[in-house]
């Protein structure tokens, strides 16, 4: 009787990633998380997920808050909880502490009075998005979080400044500044100080300060470093047109790095509408993480002409990505429908659900 013959063994090879465990394949896949292309990262991010270690987790985790892989770190093994968080969070910047929001609020809760000092450190916004379904159930004891802090004026923040005078909490509402922008980052104000202190303590034949033109060039021509501190220097004076647009030369710049600053700048020194406009420019921004952040500002804020390319990314290689922007469309509501309608009658047979499921969501 024939007997079907057996494949070949493959013959391994020092590359391969499904090895046994070991010191050399542990480096290999460290290695990988610096790699160009973000599938390899994202590759050797996942086969790392299942390693014991924890100064393995503490690499992935240092990754995913540098922006080098979108795959979520599971937060055990590494500071996540209680004190251990607390503690991680005191040796992070304002921008790497907001993945860790959700954490840091569910500490807090419990607690924990650290949890809220590093909260105050991130920009009120990002805190407002993640409170922004609490609020949505009158949990009035979160605001305090957000009680005297500048925060970009959205439809959600409206909804909870009426429903707090609606409930006669006239105290709390005025407590909630809502404005239309520019507004600044966290720690604006150590940095004038700073600043001020700079100038009082200058002596004649110090290091003359770069000018206007010299900062302009940096911004242009110098490395990441060099480009982040110009923009920083360059927003400390009113904006014109051509520091307007050079944001807008810069939210494309290959280094993610430099997009994000530029971003941040913008949302300090351009009124509302610039800032959303430079933002709808992220939703095509090859960082998946960069993308989900903006679909959530841009939602929040119903921000209806990034609508058509909220829509777009319902068919983005990213599962995250999809997500976030179903989400964002339902929280946008009826004014997406138009657009949805019109991507499910022109989306193939296989992916038409993709659409109708966001429509039978603002639809009910």
């Amino acid at each position: 009787e024939a007997r079907t013959p057996a494949p070949a063994a493959r013959t391994p090879r020092p590359d391969d990633l499904d090895q046994p465990r070991s010191t050399a394949q542990r480096d290999r896949l460290l290695a990988m998380l610096d790699d160009p292309s973000p599938q390899r990262r994202e590759t050797a991010a996942r086969a790392l997920l299942d390693w014991p270690e924890p100064a393995t987790r503490h690499v992935l985790l240092r990754a995913y808050l540098d922006g080098r892989i979108e795959l979520p770190v599971p937060m055990s093994g590494v500071p996540g909880k209680g004190e251990r968080l607390v503690r991680l969070a005191g040796h992070l910047d304002a921008v790497e502490l907001e993945p860790l929001v959700p954490a840091l609020l569910s500490a807090w809760e419990h607690g924990d009075r650290s949890a809220g000092d590093a909260l105050r450190r991130v920009a009120p916004d990002i805190v407002a998005d993640a409170l922004s379904g609490r609020l949505a159930d009158r949990a009035w004891g979160l605001l305090d979080l957000l009680a005297g802090r500048p925060l970009l004026r959205t439809p959600a923040l409206e909804r909870t400044v009426q429903h707090l005078r609606a409930e006669g909490r006239d105290d709390l509402a005025g407590k909630l500044i809502l404005v239309d922008g520019p507004l600044r980052d966290p720690g604006a104000a150590a940095d004038d100080e700073a600043a001020l202190s700079a100038l009082r303590e200058h002596r004649p034949g110090t290091v003359r300060e770069p000018s206007r033109a010299e900062l302009l060039k940096r911004a242009r021509e110098g490395d990441p470093k060099e480009i982040r501190r110009a923009l920083t220097a360059l927003a400390e004076a009113p904006p014109d047109g051509e520091f307007t647009g050079l944001l807008a030369e810069l939210i494309v710049h290959r280094e993610t790095k430099v997009r994000l600053h530029a971003h941040r700048v913008s949302r300090r020194v351009l009124d509302r509408a610039a800032y959303l406009a430079q933002t709808t420019r992220l939703l095509d921004d090859p960082e998946p993480g960069v993308v989900r952040s903006a679909v959530r500002t841009l939602s929040h804020a119903s921000h209806e002409p990034a609508i058509p390319g909220l829509v777009t990314l319902l068919a983005h290689a990213h599962r995250l990505v999809r997500e976030a922007a179903a989400e964002g469309l339902v929280l946008i509501g009826a004014p997406a429908i138009p657009a949805l309608r019109h991507a499910a009658s022109r989306a193939r047979p296989d992916r038409r659900q993709r659409y109708i499921a966001v429509l039978r969501k603002i639809t009910g």
